[in-house]
């Protein structure tokens, strides 16, 4: 606890120093850059010590900011996708949805930010097959394994089968009860380049 309090002060003292520094010259981007890391790095511990509203209020300052340099933009990507994945696991539909666009609009298709989107593929994908219904099937949990955390799930219809781990369900579990086998599921199927077929967005 006393390393977080030490730690929300030195960022906070680093924003308060940029934004200083930024009143005194605005054209210098990397000040722009240096504020925004520190916002991103304090809404990180925020979340970390489960004050969500303010580590919300941190990304959403992030995303907000005028983009003056291309590192400023990749700490503003970073924070989109952190509210996505937040509101993702809180089941807030429209909130995923709001966040999902900018990104499409912003980056997807940026010459510039190409690089940084293709980085961070995967979570996007995920973030994707939330929000589209034509990812989503049906199934049943068959077995769960307690010890490895994870569940069997077999999809209706067919006896395709997919692995899902505790962290593959929203919200994310702290473990895997023995209740939950027998119960029906939506979730996205994913084949591994291994060949493994799991179960993502449970």
């Amino acid at each position: 606890q006393r390393d977080c309090v030490a730690a929300e002060r030195k960022f906070n003292d680093a924003i308060k120093h940029c934004q200083i520094a930024i009143n005194e010259n605005a054209s210098d981007p990397k000040l722009f850059a240096t504020k925004a890391k520190a916002q991103f790095k304090l809404a990180l511990l925020y979340f970390q010590i489960k004050e969500d509203n303010q580590a919300i209020n941190k990304m959403t300052a992030i995303i907000n900011s005028d983009v003056k340099s291309f590192k400023q933009g990749k700490y503003r990507l970073s924070a989109l996708i952190e509210l996505c994945e937040y509101y993702v696991q809180a089941q807030f539909y429209a909130n995923v949805k709001f966040y999902f666009k900018i990104i499409e609009s912003d980056y997807k298709n940026s010459l510039i930010m190409r690089d940084d989107y293709r980085n961070h593929k995967s979570r996007i994908q995920l973030i994707e097959e939330y929000l589209n219904p034509e990812f989503q099937i049906e199934g049943y949990i068959r077995n769960v394994n307690l010890e490895r955390h994870f569940a069997i799930i077999q999809a209706d219809n067919t006896t395709n089968t997919y692995l899902a781990h505790k962290s593959n369900f929203i919200p994310k579990l702290d473990f895997l009860p023995v209740t939950v086998q027998g119960q029906t599921v939506i979730f996205n199927p994913f084949i591994s380049e291994s060949g493994q077929a799991t179960a993502r967005n449970v």
